[in-house]
């Protein structure tokens, strides 16, 4: 049963320590197969305990005490209280699965694994009825289980803790099959030799049937006391430490030709996201409103709300120069480049007039940029968290300028679809035009957006960590 612990801690656990062993196994986030050898390299080595990583010895596993409760609806309705148990064989666990401990927790988490043989031995107590037959007893006693098949599941809780996430687990679920169960309980009835031959007899006869009606208690107790052991275990350590970093690239400070290089590493392997170290998904970007306000002294008066946009082909990003990144953050940063398209796509409400036509309308904005040169330029700020320096950008500002760009609003004038055409024709005839007038609105709004983006990725550790 500690096994079952030990297993699941070790493949959380991080070997970033000191007090680490050197040779301790470590896994990314979800990478099953590495899990699953970690997981029985660990069972191999460490079933005696390791102190440098808070592991207790799990064979033999030593549990005080231990309950199952009666079952009055089962033909075995008996209540058993273990104490001072040992269980043996835990070091011959096979792991074969491990599925989950995905970086962003979500998700059910599950381990499959195979045991040869488990012995438990220690004092008992017991009283209630076998099938059709009164039983009593206290004494020593020796459960073995062969060929057992087992699978452990749960879920993870992100825990805030001093600014760093820890995990919990909940909603844990055990399934424990064995292949053949062998029970002898010494002390029946009171020590009648006669009687309790018999019954231990009976029991062994019958034990597929036995075994098969205490299994879903024991099994509950066992993944309740699982649970309780893992969760002190995780307590001392955030979640994002149990695993090995990706492989996210590096550079000096303020080398230019390096963080270039990086960043457009980042941009093409990472744009889905990187949640362990803090790299929310950007391609495609979902954006819940922007607002594009009117100009009464602009021949491009109008106002347009956009909600629900998704944002697509950030990924094509090429930054081509870099400025800043100083170790002591001082100065302006910014960074420069081409996207070779950029498609918005969402919901519109507009309102106003396009040069001397009025326009007014609500459905589906398609809008696609094409080749554009931009550059982002910004401040870092040193904030002092848990006594550590971490970096937040302000005063950001966003210039972008498209080679080419398309409007397409569906449902213009109610629908009309004669209006709606003719009216999408004139804007992209003169796109310069409603571009240059709400191209302010949509740099300013992206810059934001930006901004929470990349402050989400320093907030995650200290600036120099970012850095060689």
């Amino acid at each position: 049963m500690k096994c079952l612990t030990i297993i699941s801690s070790i493949l959380f656990v991080t070997l970033v320590r000191a007090d680490y062993p050197s040779d301790f196994p470590k896994c990314k986030n979800g990478d099953g197969s590495c899990l699953v050898k970690a997981a029985n390299e660990v069972t191999q080595k460490y079933y005696g305990g390791n102190r440098d990583v808070n592991l207790l010895p799990f064979d033999p596993l030593r549990i005080k005490v231990f309950e199952l409760e009666k079952s009055p609806t089962s033909p075995v309705n008996v209540g058993f209280k273990f104490t001072d148990v040992e269980l043996q064989g835990l070091k011959n666990m096979h792991v074969t699965k491990f599925d989950g401990l995905n970086a962003d927790m979500k998700g059910r988490n599950v381990f499959e694994a195979t045991v040869p043989e488990v012995v438990l031995k220690g004092h008992y107590e017991m009283e209630g009825r076998v099938l059709l037959l009164p039983i009593v007893g206290n004494g020593q006693c020796e459960i073995k289980m062969k060929n057992i098949q087992l699978k452990y599941a749960f879920d993870l809780k992100p825990l805030e803790k001093d600014g760093k996430t820890y995990a919990v687990l909940e909603h844990v679920k055990m399934d424990l099959i064995p292949g053949e169960t062998y029970f002898h309980f010494e002390n029946l009835f009171n020590g009648d030799k006669a009687l309790g031959d018999n019954m231990n007899e009976f029991i062994n006869t019958n034990s597929k049937d036995i075994t098969k009606e205490i299994l879903p208690s024991f099994s509950k107790s066992l993944s309740l006391l699982i649970k309780q052991m893992i969760n002190a275990f995780y307590e001392k350590h955030p979640f994002a430490d149990h695993f090995l970093s990706p492989n996210f690239p590096k550079c000096k400070f303020a080398e230019e030709t390096c963080i270039v290089k990086a960043t457009n590493e980042v941009i093409g392997k990472y744009y889905a996201g990187l949640p362990e170290i803090g790299l929310t998904q950007f391609d495609p970007l979902h954006i819940k409103t922007m607002m594009l306000k009117r100009n009464p002294s602009s021949p491009v008066n109008v106002e347009v709300k956009l909600s629900d946009l998704e944002l697509e082909g950030l990924k094509t990003m090429n930054v081509s120069h870099m400025q800043g990144f100083k170790s002591d953050m001082s100065g302006r940063n910014s960074l420069t480049g081409i996207i070779e398209h950029l498609n918005f796509k969402g919901h519109y409400i507009i309102d106003g007039q396009v040069m001397i036509l009025p326009i007014k309308g609500e459905g589906t904005l398609r809008l696609v940029c094409k080749n554009l040169q931009f550059k982002y330029a910004f401040d870092l700020k040193a904030i002092q968290r848990n006594g550590q320096t971490h970096a937040a950008l302000e005063h950001v500002k966003l210039e972008a300028e498209p080679e080419h760009v398309e409007f397409h609003f569906d449902s213009l004038f109610d629908g009309d679809k004669a209006l709606t055409d003719t009216t999408n024709e004139f804007i992209n005839a003169n796109w310069k035009e409603l571009y240059r007038e709400i191209q302010a609105d949509i740099s300013k709004s992206i810059s934001l957006i930006v901004k929470s983006l990349v402050n989400s990725f320093f907030k995650k550790y200290p600036y120099a960590d970012y850095f060689l």
